[in-house]
């Protein structure tokens, strides 16, 4: 979903040609975007082993963190953080985290379990933010997807039990060590 926060009138040509329905702008938007999105070459990466058996599926969905994991990422959240798809503010989260804690370890584990990501935490709002110069071109804009915070808690409680098994096991390099 496409959200602009300012109307935006794009110059669609050399001839000064401005777009006024929010539809057509969008459109227009969607274009250069697309036109400026660079793929990356995936075929220099390495190929990893699929998992051979359920049991090491588990042992990957058993990743460990706990209850004060998913706190003290609660207490590192920004109160001026945008609010994504599901209406839910930072403050919010912040404000009332000692009773939330729990339950989100919970929910948390159940994801990472069952392997099944909610989709509320898959959605995005995509905003635009004027980069530079003339609001009247698209390519002064970038855009910004605001996605769920509950899900981005959850992303960073994975990335941090992901980093502390590389590192205990000694699975990392010296340059990805703190």
């Amino acid at each position: 979903m496409l959200v602009a926060k300012q109307k935006v009138k794009y110059k669609l040509s050399d001839k000064g040609t401005l777009l006024d329905s929010d539809i057509k702008t969008t459109q227009r938007f969607n274009e250069y975007f697309s036109s400026v999105f660079t793929a990356e070459n995936t075929s220099t990466l390495p190929i990893s082993e699929p998992l051979k058996s359920q049991q090491e599926l588990s042992s990957f969905c058993e990743l460990q963190f706990d209850v004060e994991s998913v706190h003290r990422v609660l207490s590192k959240l920004r109160p001026d953080k945008a609010m994504g798809p599901d209406g839910l503010a930072s403050m919010l989260l912040i404000e009332t985290q000692e009773l939330i804690t729990y339950p989100l370890y919970l929910l948390f584990k159940k994801s990472l379990k069952d392997t099944v990501i909610p989709d509320d935490w898959k959605q995005a709002i995509v905003t635009l933010i004027v980069k530079k110069g003339n609001r009247s071109k698209a390519d002064n804009y970038r855009p910004v997807s605001l996605t769920s915070i509950i899900g981005k808690t959850f992303e960073a409680i994975i990335r941090d039990a992901l980093v502390h098994h590389l590192e205990d096991n000694h699975l990392t390099t010296d340059c990805f060590r703190k």
